[in-house]
């Protein structure tokens, strides 16, 4: 599949107001073995039974947990590094605390979180995103990379961007198209304007969600 590029050549002011302040609160998993590779929605479903106030946090992004492939298909091995990791307005911590030191079920896997702590984003000038979604009209490949390509290149005029690969979550039982993604060449105020709004849908299921880019973003530790 070739990637898709845009065409950064005509500068646009950022709105700046628009930035505002937002952190990553990080729960490492002190105990548990294992997840399904696509745990998105099940995570969040966990989430949101022990702690009700995940409703009333705007632009809540969830991001997937991050491990080491399985010797089953489809399994992600837990690690020392393995967090849950919640993308929140800073001032949004409080309303967290009920999650420290639970047992969570995530689809019938057992994960035990310990005591957060937050994660300032950095303002780097290139990100990743492991999926990001829109509304498709066609979900052929090719037609829904262009669509992705122009409401990112709309939306987003701020650097240069590659979709890469298709990636699929499954939510209750119906598979969702989405790309992986990176973006390069960003300013600091724009590199902390997308990881703040992140873009396209289900963020709360580890959609949109951009991270700053490594050599490990997209390494076998990346679920």
């Amino acid at each position: 599949m070739k990637h898709v590029f845009s065409d950064p050549s005509v500068p646009v002011r950022l709105p700046l107001e628009s930035v505002n302040p937002a952190v990553d609160l990080c729960f490492p998993i002190v105990h548990g073995l294992a997840l399904e590779v696509d745990h998105g929605h099940a995570l969040y479903l966990a989430l949101r039974a022990i702690c009700g106030n995940l409703e009333r946090i705007p632009g809540l992004g969830i991001h997937t947990v991050r491990g080491m492939p399985g010797g089953q298909k489809g399994e992600l091995i837990l690690t020392d590094e393995s967090e849950v990791r919640l993308r929140i307005p800073a001032g949004s911590a409080p309303l967290l605390k009920d999650l420290a030191g639970v047992e969570l079920d995530v689809n019938g896997r057992a994960i035990r979180l310990g005591e957060p702590y937050p994660q300032a984003l950095t303002p780097v000038s290139a990100l990743w995103a492991r999926t990001v979604t829109i509304h498709f009209r066609e979900l052929a490949l090719g037609a829904a990379q262009a669509q992705l390509a122009f409401r990112f290149n709309q939306d987003f005029p701020w650097g240069g961007f590659r979709i890469l690969r298709p990636r699929t979550i499954r939510i209750e039982g119906r598979q969702l198209l989405g790309f992986e993604m990176a973006v390069r060449g960003l300013t600091p105020q724009a590199s902390l304007l997308l990881q703040h709004q992140g873009f396209g849908g289900r963020r709360a299921l580890g959609c949109g969600l951009f991270v700053p880019f490594s050599a490990t973003s997209r390494s076998s530790k990346a679920s």
